[in-house]
């Protein structure tokens, strides 16, 4: 995994901790709409710091596994063991579903043309989440003369 990405979840991981510890205060509750936007926040980053937890588990079992092998009584168990660990390793890396952004919404094709598989270890050096989006804006902002009669390019007018 690349350096960038294992400190980026390192810091979701102390984050998540972070947001737990403000969940967890007795006064929490008396801003409601901050306690929503800190679960909302716990939801989204805590599947992810779970499968990190996951990749670095099974790292460390791997690692141990691979210390085992040297100790004759304990090949066959630590061979078991690796295989085990970088299994779970592989199933971890495994592509999944990204939405594109940018698409049209149409309901009947939504999984087939919305969706790509990504290996986010494997293709991106960094994720950006935007929590908050808005509608893009027109720079000019211009109405319609109804009065007229539409133009034969319309709507580009060219």
């Amino acid at each position: 995994m690349k350096p960038s990405l294992v400190t980026k979840l390192t810091q979701l991981s102390a984050r998540l901790e972070e947001l737990s510890g403000l969940l967890a205060a007795p006064d929490v509750t008396r801003d409601l709409d901050r306690y929503r936007a800190l679960s909302r926040e716990h939801a989204e980053i805590a599947p992810v710091v779970a499968l990190h937890r996951d990749w670095q588990q099974a790292e460390r079992d791997l690692a141990n596994a691979q210390e085992l092998v040297a100790d004759q009584e304990m090949k066959a168990y630590a061979e078991e063991e690796a295989k085990s660990a970088k299994t779970a390793m592989e199933r971890l890396e495994d592509p999944l579903l990204e939405r594109a952004i940018g698409v049209i919404y149409l309901p009947k094709s939504e999984r087939t043309s919305h969706y790509f598989y990504a290996s986010l270890p494997r293709q991106f050096d960094a994720v950006l989440h935007y929590d908050v989006t808005r509608a893009v804006e027109p720079l000019e902002k211009w109405e319609l003369d109804h009065t007229r009669e539409m133009p034969e390019t319309y709507p580009s007018t060219l």
